[in-house]
């Protein structure tokens, strides 16, 4: 705000203490005095010598005081007059002083007051009462003002002037949204830079301070209503014509400060009239927007400043529609803006979904968005360097790559959203929170994918997710209680995650969903499907032969390098087999009797170490090539067939030099005579 030096101002005069050393100088002791008497006889006489005023002592707010250049009084400088000169030509008051302050003969005392007062008609004869320009309120004000010296006065003997230079501002309020809520200050503020709120004092060689270009009142309201209440507010000496004035009412709701702006003719602040303000609260028209980025302030009053007073308000604001929004972001606002701040984007009410910067290359630090907006549009604030974002609380839907690459974007409260769009937050990789979010049920592939310090996300209600949906995450622990369709890759690469929640609504983990999830200790459930490489290198993970049970099939890889699962397992209901499907594991035997599993393919059990058996469905017909390839610690193949399955060139090869064949009783002969299995005729032994 701009700031002016002038000699005195509303509250006339800065408190401090009487001073003392002039009384040193003189170099003798007095006595003190706790009261200042002070007399007005306006007679008859003396109207024309005060500009044909006739005081009304009785309406005058409060008097001030001020000796040897310091206030006197309590109440930063002000004595109120109460009822002493109600309804009087002449009375006598004394103004008690502050509590040490010394005053003498010498002390120059300097006596400045705000009156009501009428005007004579032009024959003198007749008084009226001046109306005032807004809400019919009644009644000019002016200054009265007086010097002298000691401890007591009459005012008019002393040269009591008066000038109209002050404008007696009543604030009223009401509202019923904010029913209880206290109004905590008003302040009025000159939107021209060459008009402020002026006056001139006495004594202008001691009293200096700085003017302002605005006024302001605490406490007005303690408590709303829908009532019009409020008070008699400010003295404000002015010369305002021709200008606007600002006016901004800050009140508590929540326990949190809100500020609404009205901009009023200056006209209405015409020194020596009094004004009452009647502010609604509930009316949004009457609040101008005021915006932080000026310059993109300016672009939105020239495109949706309907009145063309120059001011946006809240009720120009919340007429805009999406499309006009989208039209002013693409094609006015200028390609590559950076926006520090947009929080007043919160008026523009009638806004569903979030136009998209993007596209205009606009650059966005912090914004705060209309309560109505329900969507983040396609790109909206992708590559935006988007870093605080308020309000989201009423947002059900993120389109794809509506935070792309937000990387400097911390926090988000999705708490109502129920759909993330694809690669809707990839690569925001400084996103640590995303609230609580209880109703999200569907996010599309690559949504969080590299969001590498979020670490927590409430899926408990989760009913699908696509592809990477959490690829490369931090989360450390989610609830998949009710997913029923998991896309591949889902977590994988979630290298911090350590429980997943039960998976019994899945019908397949999918293929590489918990891939490189290498501190995941445990799954409550396993689905009958594994997916290819669905547990690759989960290095903690431990799967119990009962969980193994229920498994119908295992894609290639599917429990890779899970160097945990160990001992022995059965697998009663296993169809298919993929390659490589417990490489690495520690486990010592397989138990696939009664299987419905018609064929091992290809690489099934190879690098297997620990393993030592393995009992073979009497189903199987055929097995592929290098089945055991490099599980050398392999002792026993139980063969339950008594028909011997086909055989593959390589089925056994690199497989341990001392691997038994046992076949059912009196089968012997039939495999050693079976094409493939003569080769290792002396390794067949029937079951004892």
């Amino acid at each position: 705000m701009k700031k002016h030096l002038f000699t005195a101002a509303l509250t006339v005069l800065a408190v401090a203490a009487c001073s003392k050393e002039n009384l040193e100088e003189q170099g003798k002791e007095t006595e003190e005095v706790r009261g200042i008497e002070v007399s007005a006889n306006v007679s008859q006489a003396t109207k024309t010598t005060i500009d044909g005023v006739n005081v009304l002592w009785a309406k005058g707010d409060r008097i001030g005081f001020v000796a040897d250049g310091y206030s006197v009084v309590d109440g930063s400088s002000f004595y109120a007059i109460k009822d002493e000169f109600d309804g009087k030509q002449s009375a006598t008051i004394t103004v008690p002083i502050k509590e040490g302050v010394e005053v003498t003969d010498e002390t120059q005392i300097a006596f400045t007051a705000n009156y009501p007062y009428f005007e004579t008609t032009s024959d003198g004869t007749q008084v009226i009462e001046i109306a005032a320009e807004q809400d019919g309120q009644t009644g000019k004000w002016g200054k009265m003002s007086a010097e002298f010296s000691g401890t007591k006065a009459e005012l008019v003997e002393k040269g009591l002037t008066f000038t109209h230079d002050c404008a007696y501002i009543d604030f009223q309020f009401k509202s019923s949204e904010l029913n209880g809520c206290p109004v905590t200050k008003v302040m009025l503020t000159s939107l021209d830079e060459d008009k402020h709120f002026t006056g001139k004092t006495i004594m202008a060689d001691k009293i200096l301070t700085e003017s302002y270009n605005y006024v302001s009142v605490s406490d007005p309201v303690a408590e709303l209503s829908t009532e019009w209440q409020g008070k008699l507010a400010v003295v404000a000496p002015v010369d305002l014509t021709g200008t606007k004035v600002k006016i901004d009412i800050t009140y508590t709701k929540d326990g949190a400060p809100l500020t609404q702006t009205k901009v009023i003719d200056g006209s209405n602040l015409q020194a020596g009239h009094k004004v009452t303000l009647k502010l609604n609260l509930d009316k949004t028209d009457f609040n101008v927007i005021s915006f932080l980025d000026t310059n993109l302030g300016e672009l939105l009053v020239s495109n949706f400043d309907t009145d063309n007073d120059g001011f946006l308000t809240m009720g120009e604001a919340a007429v805009v529609t999406d499309s006009q929004m989208s039209s002013f972001i693409s094609s006015t606002l200028p390609n590559s803006t950076k926006i520090t701040s947009f929080h007043e984007f919160q008026h523009f009410t009638g806004l569903v979904k979030t136009p998209n910067f993007w596209n205009n290359k606009v650059k966005i630090g912090k914004i705060t968005l209309p309560p109505n907006i329900t969507t983040i549009s396609f790109n909206s604030f992708r590559g935006t360097n988007l870093s605080e974002i308020y309000s989201t609380h009423g947002l059900e839907t993120i389109e794809a790559y509506a935070f792309y690459e937000c990387k400097q974007l911390k926090n988000i409260d999705l708490s109502s959203v129920t759909a993330i769009g694809q690669s809707a937050f990839q690569s925001a990789i400084n996103l640590e929170s995303v609230g609580d979010t209880p109703k999200l049920k569907n996010v599309f592939r690559y949504a969080f994918r590299g969001c590498s310090n979020l670490k927590s996300i409430n899926l408990s209600n989760l009913l699908t997710a696509e592809a990477y949906a959490f690829a490369s995450c931090g989360v450390e622990s989610v609830d998949l209680r009710n997913l029923t369709s998991a896309g591949n890759n889902m977590f994988d690469g979630c290298g911090k995650l350590t429980s997943v929640g039960s998976l019994k609504n899945l019908t397949k983990i999918s293929d590489y969903m918990f891939k490189d999830c290498r501190t995941l200790p445990m799954v409550s459930y396993l689905t009958e499907n594994i997916g290819i490489y669905a547990f690759q290198n989960c290095n903690a993970l431990e799967v119990t032969n009962e969980q193994l049970k229920i498994v119908k099939t295992i894609g290639n890889g599917g429990f890779n390098n899970c160097t945990k699962i160990a001992g022995e397992i059965s697998l009663p209901n296993i169809e298919s087999i993929g390659s490589a499907a417990f490489e690495y594991s520690g486990i010592t035997s397989i138990d696939l009797a009664g299987a419905p599993i018609t064929e091992i393919g290809q690489y099934a059990f190879s690098n297997m170490n620990a393993l030592k058996k393995i009992t073979i469905s009497a189903n199987v017909g055929k097995l592929g090539a290098n089945i055991f390839y490099n599980s050398k610690g392999l002792a026993e193949i139980h063969m339950l067939s008594a028909t011997p399955a086909t055989l593959d060139t390589n089925t056994f090869a690199d497989t341990s030099d001392n691997f038994v064949i046992y076949v059912p009783k009196g089968c012997a002969e039939t495999y050693k005579a079976a094409e493939g299995w003569s080769t290792y005729a002396d390794r067949i032994k029937e079951e004892q």
